[in-house]
């Protein structure tokens, strides 16, 4: 009875497809020079905040430079599972690690009309400890629930039952 009527309304798919894509963008980045930035930013996205290291060893560097949302499918618990297509720039030590690991923060400003959504895992594209390897594409399907609670109404649900999948994951 404490339940709102948008939360048993189904998740609208153009909502669920672009908070996949977003997750999706930050799950596959990573950089070793900040390991703990991509955990960080995860945690805002899941449920369980213990899932955040997963799909990562903690070595490497690598950036999401292409999202593509495609097929959903509504699950009969109500979740969302929103297949991602993902390219990935994977990338290979240029320089010795830096000597302290600074923190990664961005500058602040947007784009004129822009609105902070939060923070990103991907690592700058130009740093010169490291240079391109590679490029490939991914695929993920993310399971997307309602969390009233969470500012953008959403998570990815990653319970031991509802894991992400993904084809290739590095």
């Amino acid at each position: 009875m404490e339940r709102s009527i948008e939360e048993l309304e189904p998740i609208d798919e153009a909502h669920a497809a672009a908070f996949a894509a977003r997750f999706a963008a930050d799950y596959l980045s990573w950089d070793e020079d900040y390991p703990t930035r991509r955990a960080e930013v995860l945690r805002e996205y899941l449920g369980d905040p213990q899932g955040a290291t997963l799909g990562w060893s903690g070595v490497g560097r690598q950036r999401v430079d292409v999202v593509l949302p495609g097929r959903t499918k509504h699950l009969d618990d109500g979740r969302v599972l929103v297949e991602v297509v993902v390219r990935v720039a994977t990338y290979e030590r240029a320089y010795p690690p830096p000597a302290k690991k600074a923190s990664q923060t961005a500058d602040g400003t947007l784009p004129e009309g822009g609105r902070y959504v939060g923070p990103s895992s991907a690592p700058d594209p130009d740093s010169p400890a490291w240079r391109f390897a590679s490029c490939d594409w991914v695929r993920l399907a993310p399971p997307i629930a309602r969390a009233p609670d969470r500012p953008a109404g959403l998570i990815v649900d990653i319970s031991p039952n509802h894991r992400v999948r993904s084809c290739d994951a590095r």
